[in-house]
């Protein structure tokens, strides 16, 4: 539960005001769900009014009938239908129309019954509970409120100190506010109760999933508890808020509503590999240069001499990925199939002398070169033979005084390229150095040969600029870095093209940019000042670049070694930092306030319902127990090291996960390692083979053994 502070409720006027419920009474489908669009009534409830409380996550479903963002091929299920526009439940009707009918009664129930003060009629209706409870929030009469800003009905249940059942959420509000101060604001009270929940949740080391995702967490527990491994759902959380076509495919799964955990990894590595998710590890020699940005060393394999070069770091590199989500398309344009895609450099991007040669192709919607001088190349336009053509052109540089002989050759490829390769309809992705795009056009006419311009090139091909000014990292194009070449084709087995089509089909900045999501591992292992730097500060919330009324938004430095033209650093509000941390390594209470200040903390402790085997439920359950009293509840042993196992399984399991532990925590004290036995009976015979390492610690207090 998040709001900003101050409980303003312009906004839940302004949607009062656009969809009052005689509106919502008559919605056509179309009002009601449409994918992309910002002013529907299920975008309203789940984007525009998440400040309020969000019911972000899990299925579309949830809206009873939803436009399809993925518009691949879906067959029809026994429970759910799918056309190529929307997807609903089969139960409400044979056409997505029909469903929306049914939907659209049962919402003007829910309004209906929350005006009349009738909750427990909205338990009985048949939408999803999270949102039709939204909705009842929304439409309930503020001077006398009856329903929460919590809509997760878990929560509810704990606060109330019942087991969640989800039939009865009107009993949960109506205890809840009943207890309510006179005269709270009702957005202030639902915040003070998810804190007073959150607490509580934390102290039992229990997750509360809460609805506005933070954008700095770390997860934090014992080994073995599932850190890194629930870094998959969470980081996927995170994205699928940007990405209702992701979502579509696997919301159930995230939701828990099916199990499915190859799909999730599946889709997380496909977004690691499309660079929108990335993991690192910290380790104690780890520093700013290594993150953030500093200088490397470049041996030339042919003069064995080293050159050096500022090499941006994993952080720097997403935060410049996310933030590119800001750039503003000129126009809107779908890349056809048959389009090549073509690096081009106009000028030394490095030079400021060149800046003016970007500049003016910039603004006057050309791409040039210089290659040849003043040298007319029409004459190409007759020539099919690409052999014959730059055999031709060579001899017209080999005529050029002072032209480097070793240069002709390759100057003769690239006037080639330019003028007969490059096709009008194909894509030229502009480069700043070899690491970053800085503009993308499309080729709209053939080759001319203008000599009398502004700038030093005369060489010409008219494009329509799509992106005119950018700053996107190359890796969000294709995995290796540009050629120095000043023309050549990517290969299209190695771009990444969803990322392509979102910066060349968008047109204008999205109200709600792509998401982004950097992983760090064993946070609390390095060194966090020194790694950090000025990035504590620009990693606050109220800090962060957003695109706000035709701006962007922030705090922003300069970084340094930075080049003249490279714009100042900030850190977008739409690239989530997530960390996990291993307590039996270093405890919170150790880490840097700073960091503490400004990352969200989520415990992890030992579940001990996931382990199936009850013999092996209880032997943990027994160990940990000692161990906290001999230690902390930071030491204990996770689950996934009993999970998929059996009391076959015993021996192995001490031998090469927990024993080894146990040697570092108490340091190789064997009166200690035994008390972590003490009065643990272990299951007849599951010992029955002769470990030594076992039986040594274990043997004196489990007899049974």
């Amino acid at each position: 539960m998040s709001f900003d502070g101050k409980y303003d409720e312009s906004l839940w006027d302004e949607f009062l005001k656009a969809w009052p419920p005689e509106r919502v009474a008559k919605m056509p489908l179309q009002e009601y769900t449409q994918a992309g669009g910002k002013d529907t009534f299920t975008y309203w409830l789940e984007a525009k009014l998440e400040k309020y409380g969000s019911i972000w996550g899990g299925s579309s479903f949830k809206f009873g009938v939803y436009s399809r963002a993925d518009k691949e091929p879906k067959p029809s299920q026994k429970v759910r239908s799918y056309n190529e526009k929307y997807g609903w439940y089969t139960k409400d009707g044979e056409t997505p129309e029909e469903a929306f009918r049914a939907t659209r009664e049962r919402i003007v129930k829910v309004i209906e019954s929350v005006k009349a003060g009738n909750l427990k009629a909205i338990d009985s209706i048949d939408l999803g509970p999270a949102y039709k409870w939204k909705i009842a929030f929304h439409y309930q009469d503020r001077s006398k409120p009856r329903v929460l800003a919590i809509f997760l009905h878990p929560a509810l249940a704990a606060l109330c100190g019942k087991k969640a059942n989800a039939t009865n959420i009107s009993e949960y509000h109506q205890e809840l506010v009943a207890k309510k101060p006179p005269g709270m604001d009702i957005l202030e009270y639902s915040t003070q109760l998810w804190r007073e929940r959150e607490t509580e949740a934390e102290e039992k080391g229990e997750s509360t999933a809460p609805s506005v995702l933070p954008l700095n967490t770390i997860l934090y527990g014992p080994p073995g508890t599932g850190k890194t491994y629930n870094t998959i759902n969470h980081a996927l959380r995170i994205i699928v808020r940007s990405d209702p076509a992701l979502n579509e495919r696997i919301g159930d799964a995230l939701s828990g509503v099916q199990l499915n955990r190859e799909l999730l990894e599946e889709h997380f590595y496909r977004l690691v590999d499309e660079k929108r998710i990335s993991f690192l590890t910290f380790h104690p020699s780890y520093t700013y240069e290594d993150f953030m940005h500093g200088i490397r060393p470049i041996l030339d394999p042919e003069s064995s001499s080293v050159a050096y070069e500022l090499k941006d770091g994993p952080f720097k590199k997403m935060a410049d990925a996310a933030r590119s989500e800001f750039g503003r398309s000129v126009s809107s344009y779908a890349i056809p199939d048959s389009a090549g895609i073509y690096k081009m450099s106009l000028g030394n991007s490095l030079k400021a002398e060149d800046a003016e040669i970007f500049e003016f192709c910039r603004d006057h919607g050309w791409i040039a070169h210089g290659f040849g001088r003043d040298t007319d190349f029409s004459f190409l336009a007759s020539v099919k033979d690409k052999d014959e053509g730059i055999r031709q052109v060579k001899v017209r540089l080999a005529e050029l005084a002072g032209y480097a002989e070793d240069r002709i050759g390759f100057a003769a490829k690239i006037i080639w390229k330019f003028n007969k390769e490059l096709q009008v309809g194909d894509l030229v992705v502009v480069s700043r150095g070899n690491t970053k795009v800085r503009a993308i056009g499309r080729v709209t006419g053939e080759y001319e040969y203008l000599p009398e311009q502004e700038i030093r090139y005369c060489h010409f091909r008219r494009v329509e600029w799509i992106v005119d000014e950018a700053d996107i990292p190359v890796e969000q194009i294709q995995d290796k870095q540009f050629s120095q070449q000043t023309l050549h084709a990517l290969d299209r087995d190695n771009i990444h093209w969803d990322n392509l089509r979102n910066y060349v089909e968008r047109g204008d900045v999205p109200e709600i940019p792509r998401n982004y999501v950097l992983i760090i591992d064993e946070i609390n292992r390095g060194n966090i000042p020194r790694i950090f730097g000025e990035l504590i500060t620009l990693l606050e919330p109220d800090k962060r670049l957003r695109y706000k009324d035709g701006k962007l938004r922030g705090l922003t430095v300069e970084l340094p070694g930075a080049l003249e033209d490279d714009p100042p650093f900030g850190v977008p509000g739409n690239l989530y930092v997530l960390g996990t941390m291993n307590t039996a390594d270093r405890s919170i209470t150790t880490l840097d306030l700073a960091l503490r200040r400004r990352f969200v903390f989520k415990p992890m402790y030992p579940k001990y319902e996931v382990i199936e085997d009850d013999g092996l439920r209880e032997l943990l359950h027994a160990m940990n127990a000692n161990i906290i009293k001999l230690k902390d509840k930071d030491h204990q042993i996770g689950h996934s090291y009993f999970i998929d196992k059996e009391l076959a399984d015993l021996p192995d399991i001490l031998n090469d996960s927990v024993l080894p532990l146990l040697e570092e925590y108490f340091f190789n004290d064997e009166d200690q390692m035994r008390a972590v036995f003490g009065g643990v009976q272990l299951p007849g015979g599951a010992l029955k083979r002769n470990e030594a390492l076992v039986v040594r610690y274990v043997e004196h207090d489990a007899p049974n053994s």
